[in-house]
């Protein structure tokens, strides 16, 4: 527009300093005509060179994109311990803590390129990555680069926002969890089933460092699929299976496992390790996974096993497997709903919240889940536990829950029990 404009106005300056008498005003006129004509073409020369070496814009206006989320969990816990579990594992300290407080950004950078960039000001005494990654979503499959949960467990790849309890059940010593990598995932074209792969490092710290010449490495995969879908009905029933290799850093890994609670000081957790393999060489460690999932109604419910295979170094071939199984009953009556995308359920969904007159919804739980980390050489311990739970939606954004845990672990000699008492206080956005 400028160039057409400074075209225009030179139009002007002709037309400015023309002498307008009676004796030439015939050939004035025609000059004027002339000019006229020829400051046109060079105005329309202008317009189509402006045309020409225009940058499209693709869409870039429209990028980057981002959308704040943030997660805050507030915890308190009581626990009561019999004689044989203070000398175990000493005596349970009550308290409150946050077991988390995230803030996060995630967007698009371009067209299929998204990104998450997540921190937790809770898991530690310093600032610590959540999920940092970037992903490039495609027609059949997304490839995601950086620092996330990688597939392995149907437990594991629910996000702690939706958990039906406060936390994860003890087969969580088992899942390898956030590490840094690349890999993809994707679904079947009618959404029957869902698959995942990723390569990653091992043993990452929390800002998804991990260094190291000797082993350091791993992969990960997941399958599941729906047997039953009868999405009308609220009828389904989910299979799944899951596999990791890690080859530890320095040859050596550790499985531990602690009550299904969580309070920390200084991102260090109050709890210490009820049962523990402690250190064990091994160039490579085989970890299996079978799980279902089903939904009747109102009732929900999963289950997972885990075996895992450590060919030890100087010793005999070692096995540890641990299991679980929940079930939960809607009291207000809403089905969960369930992700074809990622293959767990998700947050229920309802239109009563009580910040709107209404009672939210209510959901009683109940889970028993068992580790053992005995074979061989190694004596790890033994643990069972007990949990019922109930939880309130007070808004699809505010939930209230309580959990009593019932752990039943071997100590050797003895076996131990202890009764713990804890409430979340959960807000995300």
């Amino acid at each position: 527009m400028g160039r057409i404009a400074v075209a225009v106005g030179c139009l002007f300056i002709p037309l400015w300093g023309t002498a307008c008498t009676a004796e030439d005003s015939g050939a004035t006129e025609h000059d004027v005509g002339s000019q006229i004509q020829s400051l046109q073409s060079q105005i329309d020369w202008l317009v189509q060179q402006t045309e020409l070496h225009q940058i499209p814009d693709n869409g870039a206006s429209q990028f980057p994109t981002a959308s704040l989320e943030g997660l805050i969990q507030a915890d308190a816990g009581y626990f009561h311990q019999d004689a044989a579990s203070q000398a175990a594992v000493g005596d349970l300290q009550d308290g409150s803590d946050f077991r988390r407080a995230r803030i996060g950004v995630n967007g698009k950078a371009w067209h299929s390129t998204r990104y998450v960039i997540e921190m937790d000001f809770a898991a530690t005494s310093r600032v610590a990555f959540t999920d940092v990654f970037a992903q490039l979503d495609g027609e059949y499959a997304t490839l995601r680069i950086g620092r996330w949960r990688q597939p392995f467990g149907m437990s594991a790849m629910t996000s702690v926002k939706e958990l039906s309890f406060i936390e994860r059940a003890s087969t969580f010593a088992f899942v390898p969890f956030r590490q840094s990598g690349i890999g993809a995932f994707g679904s079947h074209s009618e959404d029957t089933g869902t698959w995942a792969a990723s390569v990653f490092r091992t043993e990452s710290n929390t800002i998804g460092a991990s260094l190291g010449d000797d082993g350091g490495w791993g992969l990960a995969g997941r399958a599941t699929w729906l047997v039953l879908d009868c999405p009308s009905e609220h009828r389904l029933f989910h299979v799944g299976a899951n596999y990791s290799l890690i080859a530890p850093p320095d040859d050596t890994v550790q499985f531990t496992a602690r009550p299904e609670a969580f309070l920390a000081e200084v991102g260090v957790s109050v709890f210490p390790a009820f049962v523990d393999t402690g250190a064990v060489t091994t160039e490579v460690a085989n970890l299996f996974g079978v799980e279902s999932g089903f939904q009747y109604g109102r009732i929900h419910g999963q289950a997972e096993f885990f075996h895992t295979a450590v060919d030890q170094i100087g010793g005999p071939s070692l096995a540890f497997q641990g299991a679980y199984f929940q079930l939960v009953y809607s009291l207000s009556g809403e089905p969960r709903p369930y992700s074809r995308k990622h293959g767990v359920f998700t947050r229920p969904q309802f239109a009563e919240s009580v910040d709107c007159g209404g009672r939210g919804a209510w959901e009683m739980a109940a889970r028993w889940s068992w580790v053992d980390l005995n074979d061989e050489n190694i004596d790890g311990g033994d643990l069972t536990t007990l949990t019922a739970g109930i939880n309130w939606y007070l808004n699809p954004r505010f939930k209230l829950q309580f959990n009593y845990i019932n752990v039943m672990h071997d100590t050797g000699p003895m076996d131990a029990d202890s009764h713990l008492f804890v409430t979340r206080a959960q807000i995300d956005f």
